[in-house]
């Protein structure tokens, strides 16, 4: 949901009195489309480190939404995995089955609060490897913000392998 409509919403970038208002008509076009794309996902559950045979659980189906998060906002206006804190140690995981379009819109109009991870359609959870398979080639994927090809697409947390310094 969040990659379609930032992506998509690009074409309106370049015009300067839309501003911010085109990720609003992103998330319209978003809405109306009511896209969701197949996929499997296979992840550790909490409190597991790295993945073994029969450690991992799997969903499987098509989903409106995978975001794998380790900030809790993707940016300003948009608080995408409360609780979520960079160095936790933890991906944060938001997914979203095939839904209704009202549902979609209403999950679009709480994500500036975070309160749509409370609606019984979103699943959170954390993990600290996850692996993402069967996306067509349809399926828009990014990182970031910029678009990025990946099939299978792997995350895993490698923990203290960066430090951040802030004044």
């Amino acid at each position: 949901m969040v990659a379609d409509t930032d992506i998509k919403s690009e074409r309106w970038k370049g015009k300067a009195y839309l501003g911010e208002y085109r990720f609003i008509l992103g998330a319209i076009e978003n809405v109306w489309h009511n896209k969701a794309y197949p996929a499997t996902l296979r992840y550790l559950p909490e409190g597991d480190s790295s993945p073994t045979q029969g450690n991992t659980k799997t969903l499987s189906g098509k989903f409106a939404m995978i975001m794998v998060a380790n900030t809790s906002h993707c940016s300003y206006n948009a608080h995408t995995a409360p609780g979520a804190k960079i160095n936790d140690g933890y991906l944060h995981v938001i997914v979203i089955g095939e839904i209704w379009r009202l549902t979609r819109l209403a999950l679009f109009a709480t994500l500036e609060w975070g309160f749509w991870t409370k609606h019984p359609s979103v699943m959170q959870f954390k993990t600290k490897w996850i692996k993402i398979e069967g996306l067509n080639k349809d399926t828009i994927v990014t990182a970031d913000g910029e678009k990025i090809s990946a099939e299978p697409l792997e995350c895993r947390i490698h923990e203290s392998a960066a430090k951040v310094l802030c004044s």
